[in-house]
């Protein structure tokens, strides 16, 4: 700044110490400018066929495809409603028509209110996503007191060989009554609220999965699966949640991982929880209140429910056993605060346990035995 008061600018236009603008983004090829669009809402992506004739139908050459009904309907404004979800139903149907005809890595699915779009047309969509090749199908009804979804998934979902990654959120009603169900790619499976035709359902899905390494389950309601089974050679990290309610079911949870690593269990509704041939086991997260299905009777009842009740603690950690990190949630410690004769199997891996409590005294007496039998432990947290 000069003795004025008057400051130097650069000049913007009109005088050879112009900025030259470079449209650089024109320079790119084709290939890396879908390539681009393919991280759009495909609502977006769309949206740039505007910008020349050149954009016009570049977008078609994406490989991620990303609806959601959210960005066409504004739910506040009920009068709209109906007539944005035609709009949103018929840019979809544009877009997978214009799609060229390529591999396709990623189909995500987001809708509020499936009830306008119709079981028929969801159908329509995963069915060309699948034929597609689709490596990624992530599918959300966002309604929490929808009904329950029957149909809205096609059969050959459960038979296509490029599916890497499926994530369902709803309630769907999964049914595997075709003779054949193979999965032979899927690395990730989330299945959030879903419900199952029966048991061997379960059970059905994953022996279809043979190179399953990460599995998250959500369940919410009684969702047709009295025992629910894992069983999975491949099967590296798991994540339960089962909490929603407090009331006790008879549901029994069994899993069978001899290649699991990492394990996220929250359950205070099943009444039995069974952890085994967990051999490569290194961290676990544990969070379970077995302590409430004693239940009333009389005091021989109770003695009989008491030796079981300490059974069912034992095989619980006993399946934890080979973990070098532990954590215990408080609803845990309390559970093992109620065993009559509290003895903890051996943790000759565990390096570091961390244990919650709830600030009554009962609550310490099992961590002595943990301890105790933790030969090789560096670190006791205590929270």
């Amino acid at each position: 700044m000069d003795g004025s008061g008057n400051s130097k600018r650069p000049k913007l236009s009109g005088s050879e110490d112009s900025i030259a603008v470079i449209d650089r983004i024109s320079t790119l090829p084709d290939s890396l400018l879908s390539h681009i669009l393919s991280f759009l809402p495909t609502k977006y992506a769309v949206r740039t066929s505007i910008l020349s004739t050149r954009w016009k139908y570049l977008w078609a050459s994406i490989t991620n495809l990303d609806f959601d009904d959210g960005t066409f309907v504004h739910y506040k404004l009920i009068e709209e409603t109906d007539r944005k979800h035609t709009l949103f139903m018929l840019f979809v149907y544009r877009v997978l028509l214009l799609l060229k005809p390529h591999g396709m890595r990623k189909f995500r699915l987001k809708c509020k209110c499936v009830a306008s779009h119709g079981n028929l047309h969801i159908n329509d969509w995963i069915s060309t996503a699948i034929d597609r090749g689709v490596e990624e199908l992530d599918i959300k009804i966002n309604s929490f007191y929808s009904p329950v979804l029957k149909d809205l998934l096609p059969l050959t979902l459960f038979n296509c060989n490029t599916l890497a990654v499926l994530k369902l959120d709803g309630r769907f009603k999964l049914n595997l009554s075709t003779p054949s169900v193979g999965l032979p790619s899927l690395k990730i499976l989330h299945l959030h609220r879903v419900k199952y035709e029966d048991e061997e359902c379960v059970r059905k899905l994953f022996r279809s999965c043979p190179v399953l390494e990460d599995l998250v389950i959500e369940r919410y309601d009684e969702d047709g699966a009295t025992t629910f089974n894992i069983s999975s050679a491949s099967l590296i990290r798991l994540k339960i949640y089962f909490a929603f309610h407090e009331q006790i079911t008879r549901s029994v949870l069994q899993i069978n991982t001899p290649a699991l690593k990492y394990l996220d269990l929250k359950d205070t509704r099943s009444w039995r929880v069974s952890l085994t041939n967990m051999v490569s086991l290194v961290e676990a997260n544990i969070d379970a209140c077995i302590w409430s299905r004693l239940g009333d009777g009389d005091d021989d009842e109770q003695d009989d429910n008491l030796i079981i009740y300490d059974y069912i603690l034992f095989k619980l950690l006993e399946g934890l056993s080979n973990a070098k990190f532990l954590s215990l949630s408080c609803n845990t410690m309390e559970a093992l605060s109620f065993a009559s004769q509290f003895v903890s199997p051996k943790f000759h891996n565990l390096i570091r346990l961390k244990v919650y409590f709830n600030n009554r005294s009962r609550e310490w007496k099992p961590l002595s035995s943990l301890v105790a039998n933790s030969v090789n432990l560096e670190e006791l947290i205590c929270r």
